[in-house]
């Protein structure tokens, strides 16, 4: 029983929050001016997964088997500002600060986000070139990732 109140009441406590967050998605117009003069690339992308290259393995009994690793990465959709000429680039999600006001909180696969980039050296080199590389956008040069509005 105490359980029960126990998950009422959290739920109680965290749901608005978590609903305030995800109700509030930003187009075009409503992204803030103070952000976009802060980054050097604004791209509105999608959070998808990827299938990386097969990989042999020794599985049980000592058979031989392959295997196929599972990359995620921003695809770029809409370029607003800067430029970025691979199809997609790597941010590492679990390094993103959790209770940050323009960061979000939980990065969810299919879902589309605005996000705000001031590149280094080697993130502009990367960026020139038409194929990407295993090169991931450090937390430093990120500048905010909101949920944008799908129409």
């Amino acid at each position: 029983m105490w359980q029960k109140a126990l998950i009422i009441l959290t739920l109680t406590l965290l749901a608005p929050g978590v609903m305030s967050q995800a109700a509030h998605e930003f187009a075009v117009t409503d992204l803030p001016d103070s952000l976009k003069s802060k980054a050097e690339i604004v791209v509105l992308t999608k959070y998808q997964s990827y299938r990386g290259p097969c990989i042999p393995v020794r599985m049980k009994g000592g058979k031989r088997g392959r295997r196929w690793s599972r990359y995620y990465a921003f695809g770029v959709q809409q370029r607003l500002k800067g430029t970025v000429t691979p199809p997609n680039f790597r941010i590492n999600t679990y390094s993103l600060p959790k209770n940050h006001s323009l960061m979000v909180s939980k990065v969810e696969s299919q879902q589309h986000y605005w996000v705000f980039i001031n590149p280094n050296e080697q993130t502009r080199k990367v960026f020139s070139e038409r194929y990407p590389r295993r090169h991931a956008v450090t937390q430093a040069e990120i500048v905010a990732i909101l949920p944008a509005k799908t129409e």
